[in-house]
């Protein structure tokens, strides 16, 4: 089927939902002024989000591309939507390197990790090595994107000079940020500013809670509205699809959907392959976390002790393959972050490891 559709804001929403929902679409005819600017940027080889023409629309044209990348192509005058069951390549979650800043002894909890990282990462005068030295050595385990968890960047200390820095050290390394995983607590200041830190590095969803949306939806879905951006809902302490499903509610799917952590829900005794297709056209992003059953002895450590030992996709009980295998059925083309962050090491080769199974997973199915 043909679109034909304007002004932007309405090519961009509808697209998005296109996409989100799994339609079969053949083509998308976007308003002359966008098709000039992406024709031009299919014609240099330029990925869209960083081609120069397309400054005055570049959220919205990242935005569009970031649901589905490589499957846009401008042939014969017209501006291709190509969705097929190939899944997206994965991202890394910075998340991973939740324990780095304790030299991998985080013995206090996740929340410990998370304070250390943030300042680790806050101080101006040092954030452009560290967040440098950081992406590089996410592209050299053969990364392309990331999942840019909010402690590595936060609205609250991020300053203008930082939030450019990121920007231009992605662009160096040419990685793209697919999502943004982020606990937004408080009222509205606090949405709106985790939205614009999004906008500036245009990001198309954070995931994780926000405090907001669960006291005050419809301020919340108007917040996400006028800055175009998606939140996905995490699953951690819930132990149903149901759970989920009463938070998510309905008439906000454009802005509104899940983040599946397969992790949590292996740890909770819900079956990550039943989550996911329960979730068809509702999941905006996928934590493709594996846990190891739970020990038989304490160990003192937060995450182990709770069952929520993180390793290597395909050595828990997470059954990753065949979550990877429901997703190509829906045909799914969004983030999928490889997540792993063990208390006690650096998970690296881990990580390494595990987007090597994913992509031998993918040739498989």
């Amino acid at each position: 089927m043909t679109f034909t559709l304007e002004p932007e804001r309405i090519v961009t929403q509808r697209i998005e939902q296109i996409l989100r929902v799994n339609a079969r679409v053949t083509e998308v005819n976007l308003n002359q002024s966008m098709r000039m600017d992406l024709a031009s940027a299919a014609a240099q080889s330029t990925s869209i989000e960083h081609h120069p023409r397309a400054s005055q629309r570049r959220q919205s044209t990242k935005r569009i591309h970031s649901f589905s990348r490589q499957r846009f192509v401008w042939k014969s005058g017209r501006f291709i939507v190509r969705l097929s069951s190939m899944l997206s390549s994965p991202s890394f979650v910075t998340a991973n390197f939740v324990a780095r800043p304790l030299n991998y002894r985080m013995d206090k909890g996740w929340a410990q990790g998370d304070v250390a990282s943030n300042e680790w990462f806050a101080p101006e005068n040092t954030f452009e090595q560290r967040f440098d030295e950081m992406l590089g050595e996410i592209v050299a385990l053969g990364f392309q994107a990331i999942d840019l968890w909010c402690a590595h960047l936060h609205w609250t200390w991020a300053t203008p000079h930082q939030i450019d820095t990121a920007r231009a050290l992605l662009k160096k390394h040419q990685l793209v940020v697919r999502s943004y995983p982020a606990w937004v607590m408080g009222d509205a200041s606090q949405l709106i500013a985790a939205c614009k830190l999004c906008n500036a590095l245009e990001i198309p969803s954070f995931a994780g809670n926000c405090e907001l949306f669960t006291n005050d939806r419809a301020s919340a879905v108007k917040i996400l509205r006028d800055h175009r951006v998606g939140y996905g809902i995490e699953n951690h302490p819930e132990t149903s699809s149901a759970e989920i499903f009463a938070r998510l509610g309905s008439g906000d799917e454009d802005v509104v959907g899940v983040a599946l952590d397969t992790g949590w829900c292996a740890t909770r005794h819900w079956d990550p392959v039943s989550a996911t297709r329960d979730f068809r056209g509702r999941i905006l992003a996928v934590h493709l976390k594996d846990v190891r059953p739970p020990r038989l002895t304490k160990t003192g450590l937060e995450f182990v002790d709770m069952g929520h030992e993180t390793c290597r996709l395909g050595d828990g009980i997470a059954n990753i393959r065949e979550v990877l295998v429901e997703l190509k059925n829906q045909n799914f083309s969004g983030p999928l972050g490889i997540e792993h962050e063990p208390e006690t090491f650096d998970p690296r080769d881990d990580i390494r490891q595990s987007r090597e199974r994913f992509d031998a997973w993918v040739k498989e199915i």
